[in-house]
């Protein structure tokens, strides 16, 4: 069966258009939080302290709760924009700051709180 020049412009443009409508959307949330969602494990660089960082994406919304020697706690002003993570716990009525760049599955950054500031890394943990 041959098809004529202009049915051919019709099918590709049929094609195209149902391509479209089944294509993920640009920007969804994957895009947005890139690798971010999923637990990280993270020190500060002298090893003093440890915690654990738990962020997902909740009715389109970045979500996270902190796990650190003095408990979990939810996270608070959680904001991930061109690769910078930011966020704050409170422990116990001692706000700590987190501001991290993050790639792929590394992040590096400071905490600030009353006392001073810290640098930290974290790596996101593999698998389920």
């Amino acid at each position: 069966m041959k098809i004529s020049p202009f049915a051919r412009i019709i099918l590709v443009i049929m094609v195209s258009a149902v391509a479209a409508l089944t294509a993920p959307a640009a920007g969804t949330q994957a895009d947005k939080y890139g690798t971010l969602p999923g637990v990280w494990d993270a020190r500060t660089d002298d090893g003093a302290f440890k915690f654990v960082f738990e962020f997902s994406v909740e009715d389109g919304r970045l979500v996270g709760k902190y796990t650190g020697q003095s408990g979990s706690v939810p996270m608070e002003d959680l904001a991930f924009k061109d690769g910078v993570l930011t966020f704050s716990v409170d422990l116990s009525g001692m706000a700590i700051d987190f501001t991290a760049s993050v790639v792929d599955d590394h992040m590096t950054g400071t905490l600030s709180l009353q006392f001073g500031e810290a640098a930290f890394a974290g790596t996101k943990r593999k698998g389920p």
